[in-house]
Protein backbone atom coordinates (compact mmCIF):
# COMPACT_ATOMS: atom_id res chain seq x y z
CA UNK A 1 0.00 0.00 0.00
CA UNK A 2 3.04 2.56 0.51
CA UNK A 3 4.33 1.56 -1.93
CA UNK A 4 1.08 2.70 -4.36
CA UNK A 5 1.22 5.91 -2.79
CA UNK A 6 4.59 7.01 -2.60
CA UNK A 7 4.41 6.06 -7.19
CA UNK A 8 1.16 8.16 -7.28
CA UNK A 9 3.16 10.75 -5.51
CA UNK A 10 6.18 10.22 -7.83
CA UNK A 11 4.08 10.41 -11.13
CA UNK A 12 2.14 13.82 -10.00
CA UNK A 13 3.25 16.85 -10.87
CA UNK A 14 6.56 17.85 -9.61
CA UNK A 15 6.10 21.48 -9.51
CA UNK A 16 3.75 21.24 -7.07
CA UNK A 17 5.92 20.27 -4.62
CA UNK A 18 8.67 22.49 -5.70
CA UNK A 19 9.86 25.14 -3.27
CA UNK A 20 10.39 28.66 -4.60
CA UNK A 21 14.21 29.08 -5.07
CA UNK A 22 15.36 31.02 -2.16
CA UNK A 23 15.49 34.76 -2.58
CA UNK A 24 16.18 38.40 -0.65
CA UNK A 25 13.66 41.14 -0.43
CA UNK A 26 13.07 43.86 1.59
CA UNK A 27 10.24 45.04 3.20
CA UNK A 28 9.53 48.33 4.91
CA UNK A 29 7.53 48.03 8.43
CA UNK A 30 6.68 51.54 9.62
CA UNK A 31 5.41 50.56 13.26
CA UNK A 32 8.24 48.86 14.21
CA UNK A 33 10.04 50.65 17.17
CA UNK A 34 11.29 48.69 19.53
CA UNK A 35 13.04 45.31 20.14
CA UNK A 36 9.73 43.92 20.96
CA UNK A 37 8.82 44.93 17.48
CA UNK A 38 11.94 43.06 16.15
CA UNK A 39 11.12 40.02 18.23
CA UNK A 40 7.59 39.57 16.99
CA UNK A 41 8.33 40.27 13.06
CA UNK A 42 11.06 38.02 12.90
CA UNK A 43 8.52 34.84 14.76
CA UNK A 44 5.82 36.47 11.93
CA UNK A 45 8.61 35.79 9.49
CA UNK A 46 9.60 32.44 10.85
CA UNK A 47 5.98 31.06 11.05
CA UNK A 48 5.64 31.30 7.25
CA UNK A 49 9.07 29.67 6.44
CA UNK A 50 11.05 28.67 9.53
CA UNK A 51 14.18 28.20 7.48
CA UNK A 52 14.33 31.93 6.77
CA UNK A 53 16.99 34.57 7.43
CA UNK A 54 15.74 37.86 8.78
CA UNK A 55 17.28 40.65 9.89
CA UNK A 56 15.46 43.76 11.14
CA UNK A 57 16.58 47.19 10.97
CA UNK A 58 14.85 49.15 13.38
CA UNK A 59 16.71 52.36 12.55
CA UNK A 60 15.50 52.52 8.76
CA UNK A 61 12.12 50.47 9.99
CA UNK A 62 12.95 48.04 7.09
CA UNK A 63 13.14 44.49 7.56
CA UNK A 64 16.06 42.04 5.25
CA UNK A 65 14.28 38.42 4.63
CA UNK A 66 16.09 36.06 2.59
CA UNK A 67 13.32 33.58 2.52
CA UNK A 68 11.70 30.72 -0.30
CA UNK A 69 8.17 31.90 1.07
CA UNK A 70 6.24 34.02 -1.28
CA UNK A 71 6.80 37.63 -0.85
CA UNK A 72 2.71 37.96 -0.12
CA UNK A 73 3.02 35.24 2.46
CA UNK A 74 5.21 36.92 4.16
CA UNK A 75 3.80 40.42 3.86
CA UNK A 76 0.18 39.04 4.71
CA UNK A 77 1.68 36.98 8.16
CA UNK A 78 3.04 40.63 9.01
CA UNK A 79 -0.11 42.45 8.77
CA UNK A 80 -1.79 39.47 10.52
CA UNK A 81 0.81 40.44 13.52
CA UNK A 82 -0.24 43.99 13.83
CA UNK A 83 3.17 44.68 11.62
CA UNK A 84 1.67 46.38 7.90
CA UNK A 85 4.41 46.44 5.42
CA UNK A 86 5.47 46.67 1.56
CA UNK A 87 7.93 45.69 -0.64
CA UNK A 88 11.04 48.16 -0.57
CA UNK A 89 11.92 49.65 -3.79
CA UNK A 90 14.83 51.46 -4.67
Amino acid sequence: MTFRLLEGLASSNRDDLHLKEQQMVTLNVPDMTCGHCAKAVTEAVKSVDSNATVNVDLETKTVQIDSQSADAAVIQALDAAGYPSDVKTA
